[in-house]
């Protein structure tokens, strides 16, 4: 008799496409489509940080299976021509659930019209549906400041595993030429319970 997986992150890993839309995602009419309206001079000109984990997630990410969305334009449907895309998974930072943000990309004629930030409500989305996920979290390289100005503007702060600048034999200081932001996810019905960690703290990704 098959044991039930009881670990929210594993079980949302093994789902297929298909179940894991069903199942954590909002309608697939709500965004597969998505008709941009006119560029707005709140929003900046690029809307796409580039979110690739850090040394260690570089290392063990082929080792789950990162979740694409494509994002058509409601004008270019018949064509399917691709507008935007992003690449998320559900795992483990530090030992924390979390839904961590690995790609987003749009092009030029529809950055700034609102998309991004789109995208960016659909990660959000699935980190309420998974039960225990605590965090949002991405990587942006620090020159990339329109995008770092983007994500703060939707809540991201540094997050506390952010690595410190290096001070080196001498004293010279050396920055990071990239950042660790997250964003926490509003469980009023939760509590304010602490993180759970899961054994030792150590990163863990879905196999």
């Amino acid at each position: 008799m098959a044991i039930p997986n009881t670990n929210p992150i594993e079980t949302a890993c093994d789902k297929s496409l298909e179940d894991f839309e069903r199942d954590y995602m909002p309608p697939r009419s709500s965004y597969a489509h998505y008709t941009a309206p006119s560029k707005t001079s709140d929003e900046p000109a690029t809307s796409d940080g580039e979110g690739e984990g850090d040394d260690e997630g570089d290392d063990e990410g082929g080792n789950g299976e990162e979740k694409e969305e494509a994002i058509v334009e409601e004008s270019e449907k018949e064509k399917g021509e691709i507008k935007g895309f992003m690449s998320f998974m559900p795992t483990f930072e530090d030992g924390i659930m979390v839904i961590y943000l690995y790609e987003i990309h749009l092009v030029d004629e529809v950055r700034g019209t609102g998309l991004g930030k789109h995208l960016m409500s659909i990660v959000t989305s699935v980190a309420h549906a998974i039960p225990g996920v605590k965090k949002t979290m991405l990587t942006c390289y620090t020159a990339n400041e329109t995008g770092l100005n983007f994500y703060r503007k939707l809540g991201y702060e540094t997050d506390e595993f952010s690595p410190e600048p290096r001070r080196l034999k001498g004293g010279r200081v050396v920055e990071n030429d990239y950042v660790i932001l997250s964003k926490r996810v509003d469980r009023k019905d939760e509590g304010e319970g602490e993180e759970r960690r899961i054994g030792d703290g150590k990163r863990k990704r879905c196999e």
